[in-house]
């Protein structure tokens, strides 16, 4: 059993929800929607199942209505609520919830970094909660105090949160770290809270860091050292250093959000160098250099804008390029736009006839070109100069003013919801489901522990009524070259299934199939669970210098020659500056890009009569999937047809690594 109310959790912990036989609808209870301002108490009370969209509303009409000195800390909440999550999950999400995700994971599974936690705890609440095993006593618990979920083996239920006010002396701020402004969880996120009296000594310290240990972390070492000392520059610099031993002490690694322990560790410290900042700059201004300053104030990130223009063209050597950049509209029938594409006509022209000052030139540009725009055009001086065709951009013709701008062919029947993907395919009647069984290691051999392939398929087909199979490279019917793996090509390593040796993270080992999705994906986290990896004298190559450093030249996958038209060889052998050329020399390095697909990577495959084979597919490349899909099976193209209505976003990730996702089912399909 289980008690819901948005249930929000399970768009998160898709593998991690609980399995139960009966929901229980909780969102009406009314002892569990209780909001209230209590001045004679000095705080305020939120139901447990209050909605974070709700919350957000009282919290705007409290900070709006009441002292601003009590309010200092609801300020912070209204403002993390903000950004926590999107419109829709806050219209459903509640405040035991969020809770609850991050105490159901206090000990195991992917931690949960909830802003609202953080928040609760800076400011000091107080969770009220009820057990199945004393119903009729509440229990009162601040927040980081609260005992683990399995301290009460019948259950209980959170029915309010208490928040304490602010006092005249309170300085509070929160702060999120994540990689996008919504929509994102908090890689590190943190709070504090300081008291002052008169003076610019701390009465008393709060500080409260989520993303570093598996709960939110209070760094009580730094708090008691700020306690009776003065907010000065000399303080800081002595306190960062006895945080950054507390920090170092409670991290634990978080492999599933990329980010490493130190880059996380240097955000905490930064996110406290922000609230002494802000402190110092109210009570202490002297402490902070000018140039500083702004670390302690709010960013707000503007409504996205840009403006656009184009520059007119020929393009002289030696003439400055602001000189030419115009920001005019260039819709069509205005003089910009027909200037712009008599332009484009002269370096066409250009190319095909000459150089400007040339006879040939001038014959064709005044037999294309109106008189009007002649003197628009004009060399800089009456020299023949050259010109630089490759510096030209034309808009795209703007709106006309009252017009609309021009809708997306699928924008509506996407907003709506009536726009289909690979996903939303009904299937045939019996379909199965997949899941993958993947490397969590970078390089290594693996086994399934003390089981065999023929010992692991036989345990899984005895626990689980669902399972149908596992399918591993050896159920592939046809083997490529890149199967296999060859030490002295390692970049040659592609295989459809990693055959006893992986070679990165998230390479594919397995598929497991299933009557359900569900059932696949469980049972691939339980076979993930026992596999086990050897290491042993298997290096790691993560840098282009340690690619460069490997023997052979094995760390560079890529073996042809690039060559860019027009190069010199025997100036690149002996690079030098010439008259009226641009020299540049150095290095550029892209870093890498998490890209956020709405619809993921999906096939469904469909065998059909005399070995045929249809996919519905979410790639960019049907082509490709279509050969590589023919070349397993042994089968001519002509047998696989392949069909994608619309990807769901692609970026080119569904490209080259497209194909493998319709191979790994065929062996299913098959």
């Amino acid at each position: 059993m289980k008690l819901v109310n948005g249930n929000t959790s399970i768009a998160i912990y898709k593998r991690e929800v609980y399995d139960p036989r009966v929901l229980i609808d909780i969102s009406q209870v009314a002892e569990l929607t209780e909001l209230d301002y209590r001045h004679a108490d000095a705080r305020i009370v939120i139901g447990g199942g209050i909605t974070l969209t709700t919350l957000k509303s009282f919290l705007a009409e409290v900070i709006q209505s009441q002292d601003p000195v009590h309010t200092k800390g609801l300020v912070e909440m209204e403002a993390r609520l903000a950004r926590l999550a999107g419109e829709q999950v806050r219209g459903v999400g509640t405040v035991a919830g969020n809770i609850m995700l991050v105490k159901n994971h206090e000990a195991e599974g992917v931690p949960f970094t909830s802003d609202l936690f953080t928040v609760l705890a800076t400011l000091g609440a107080v969770v009220v909660l009820r057990a199945a095993d004393d119903p009729e006593q509440e229990q009162h618990f601040p927040i980081l105090e609260m005992p683990p979920v399995d301290s009460f083996p019948s259950g209980f239920v959170i029915t309010k949160v208490l928040i304490p006010f602010t006092s005249k002396g309170s300085m509070v701020q929160t702060y999120k770290v994540s990689r996008r402004l919504q929509n994102a969880h908090a890689l590190v996120n943190a709070g504090f809270h300081c008291e002052f009296g008169l003076s610019t000594e701390v009465e008393r310290a709060t500080l409260i860091f989520g993303g570093i240990g598996r709960l939110p972390i209070s760094a009580e070492r730094t708090a008691a050292f700020l306690r009776e000392k003065p907010w000065t520059r000399a303080t800081y610099e002595a306190a960062v250093q006895v945080l950054h031993e507390e920090i170092e002490a409670h991290i634990v690694p978080k492999l599933e959000d990329g980010v490493s322990p130190e880059y996380r560790e240097a955000l905490a410290e930064a996110l406290f160098y922000k609230y002494f900042v802000y402190v110092a700059s109210q009570i202490a201004p002297q402490e902070v250099p000018p140039d500083e300053i702004s670390a302690g104030q709010p960013w707000m990130r503007p409504v996205s804008g840009g403006t656009h223009g184009y520059i007119e063209a020929p393009y002289y050597e030696g003439e400055a390029l602001q000189s030419r950049i115009s920001r005019v509209s260039m819709n069509p029938g205005t003089p910009s736009y027909a200037v712009a594409r008599s332009m484009k006509a002269v370096l066409d022209l250009a190319a095909e006839y000459g150089n400007p000052g040339t006879p040939s030139y001038a014959v064709a540009r005044s037999a294309l070109i109106p008189g009007a725009l002649t003197s628009s055009i004009q060399a800089p001086d009456a020299k023949a100069v050259r010109v630089r065709p490759d510096v030209i951009a034309v808009n795209q013709p703007e709106p006309a003013p009252g017009d609309r701008p021009p809708v997306n062919i699928s924008a509506r029947i996407q907003a709506t919801g009536e726009a289909g993907y690979t996903q939303d395919e009904p299937g045939p009647p019996g379909m199965l489901h997949a899941a993958y069984v993947y490397s969590t290691c970078q390089n290594g051999l693996f086994s399934y522990g003390s089981l065999t392939l023929e010992e692991l398929n036989a345990k899984l087909r005895s626990e689980w009524p669902g399972f149908h199979a596992y399918i591993t490279e050896a159920d592939v019917p046809q083997k490529s070259k890149g199967d296999t793996y060859n030490d002295d090509d390692p970049g040659g390593y592609d295989p459809i299934f990693a055959s006893g040796r992986v070679t990165a993270y998230g390479q594919p080992i397995g598929l497991v199939v299933a009557d359900t999705l569900r059932t696949a994906q469980r049972i691939a986290a339980q076979v993930q669970g026992l596999m086990q990896y050897n290491t042993e004298g298997m290096r790691i190559v993560e840098t282009i210098e340690q690619a460069l450093a490997e023997p052979g030249g094995k760390g560079i996958l890529y073996k042809g020659n690039l060559e860019r038209k027009g190069s010199v060889e025997a100036w690149l052998a002996n690079p030098q500056p010439e008259p009226g050329k641009v020299f540049i020399r150095g290095t550029q390095r892209t870093g890498t890009q998490a890209h956020f697909y709405f619809e993921t990577q999906t096939t469904l495959a469909i065998p059909g009569e005399k070995d045929r084979m249809t996919l519905y597919s979410s790639a960019q490349h049907i082509a490709a999937c279509q050969n590589v899909v023919a070349a397993a099976l042994k089968l001519p193209a002509n047998k696989v047809e392949v069909k994608a209505t619309r990807i769901g976003g692609g970026y080119g990730g569904k490209e080259t690594q497209a194909a493998p996702v319709q191979r790994h089912l065929l062996p299913l399909g098959g």
